[in-house]
């Protein structure tokens, strides 16, 4: 009841201020729902099993763009891994390193030749 009373003062709210919201896109009642890439319920904030095993099967980036792209992703997630701040340091250490060497353009693999 008292939740429906929330409900009630939100929704009235959002009327005041003439803010339309989706009713596709609402979750009312629900004791848990999944919200971008995330569990959401009463007692916590989850990552989907789903979204880790796909984060844990990308190959490690090889191109300054692909690890632009890999920083972004586990980024999202950076509150669920442990020491993540430390962790994705080092790779964007190398991301500005290489980026300063390369000019943006090359492999992050050990180079063959001199450049």
């Amino acid at each position: 009841e008292e939740h429906m009373d929330h409900l009630a003062q939100v929704l009235s709210l959002l009327a005041t201020c003439n803010v339309a919201v989706n009713p596709n896109k609402c979750f009312f009642a629900f004791d848990s729902v999944k919200l971008l890439g995330r569990q959401v319920d009463k007692f916590r904030l989850a990552t989907l099993a789903e979204k880790i095993q796909a984060i844990a099967a990308i190959y490690f980036p090889i191109t300054l763009d692909e690890l632009k792209h890999f920083l972004g992703l586990t980024g999202y997630y950076r509150q669920f891994v442990d020491k993540y701040t430390w962790k994705a340091g080092l790779l964007q250490h190398l991301k500005t390193e290489a980026y300063r060497y390369y000019g943006g353009t090359a492999s992050l693999r050990s180079p063959t030749s001199a450049p």
